[in-house]
């Protein structure tokens, strides 16, 4: 037995297993947003791993690609589909004529849609891969600094302030050391020099290119950081700025004195100045509890907020 479909259902009809999955998946998204179980713990306010902003937005960056993706598998076969099931319902269904400034139109859709996506979808892909190569230089960052805990030196990791994190914050034995880590490119030919930065106090001189602006940022996270522990502690606390580059060899080209708060930049594998008493007198035992009160705070507040 034969049934007679009009050829205007033909498109729903082709996308029905499409519609229905992606109906069922709002529908167990939905389901699971009312469940009104609790979590047996807040884990907001643990402290966060490294890395743990940057994840977030590695999440959201593939969220946004796989919706791209999505809207180009089901937009690109809908559209033609729909003009012509909506024209053959007008005229014989034995053959289909369409008018030319409907092709016309068809292809600028196409065009333009395609360019559009195209476009949301690059900018996903770098976001994510800016985002991987972000992360795996604050997880290496993090295991450098992790050696240092057995000498009885603390460290946190992605500490919210305002507005900003910082990446690890490490409490030495007189002074606090604010880190900030960054991903740099190698150039595609190998060389004795391709994997130097050479540091003259003021500036980053890569192989290929000059930088300023992540030693100017590590400088700003560190002072914010020492006006939150000065006023939060009552006492007045030293925080050096650091800029941590994996796979870098830094060669310093002019001295930094041990009294000066200017930026050190570090490969993460070599943490060990931080274990030094040459930054001044060490900190009182309960003023170094204090600021680790502080910064485990922080992540508590911020998570209320």
């Amino acid at each position: 037995m034969n049934i007679s479909i009009p050829l205007i259902l033909l498109a729903p009809m082709l996308f029905l297993p499409l519609i229905l999955t992606f109906g069922g998946l709002l529908l167990l998204k939905w389901s699971e947003r009312r469940n009104v179980r609790r979590a047996p713990f807040d884990a907001k306010a643990l402290r966060n791993q490294a890395g743990a902003q940057i994840r977030k937005q590695l999440e959201d960056a593939t969220d946004g690609f796989w919706s791209v993706a999505a809207t180009a598998l089901f937009a690109g076969p809908a559209i033609p589909l729909l003009i012509f099931t909506l024209e053959a319902s007008f005229r014989s269904p034995e053959f289909i004529s369409i008018n030319v400034w409907i092709i016309a139109l068809y292809l600028l859709t196409v065009g333009v849609g395609s360019t559009i996506l195209i476009a949301q979808a690059n900018r996903h892909l770098q976001v994510m891969r800016r985002c991987r190569e972000g992360l795996a230089a604050e997880c290496a960052t993090a295991q450098g600094l992790e050696t240092l805990v057995p000498d009885g030196l603390m460290v946190f990791h992605d500490l919210p302030a305002d507005g900003f994190n910082i990446d690890h914050v490490v409490v030495g034995q007189g002074v606090v050391f604010a880190v900030e880590s960054k991903s740099r490119r190698k150039s595609s030919v190998s060389s004795k020099d391709s994997a130097r930065v050479r540091y003259d106090g003021k500036t980053l001189r890569f192989p290929e290119h000059l930088e300023s602006k992540p030693l100017e940022q590590a400088a700003r996270q560190a002072r914010w950081l020492a006006d939150f522990l000065t006023g939060t502690t009552g006492n007045p606390v030293r925080v050096i700025p650091v800029l941590s580059l994996p796979g870098w060899y830094v060669e310093l080209t002019a001295s930094i004195p041990t009294a000066s708060n200017d930026v050190r930049v570090i490969n993460p594998k070599a943490p060990s100045f931080m274990r030094t008493v040459n930054f001044g007198p060490a900190m009182a035992e309960d003023q170094r509890r204090r600021i680790a009160w502080a910064l485990t705070k922080r992540y508590g507040d911020q998570a209320e907020d």
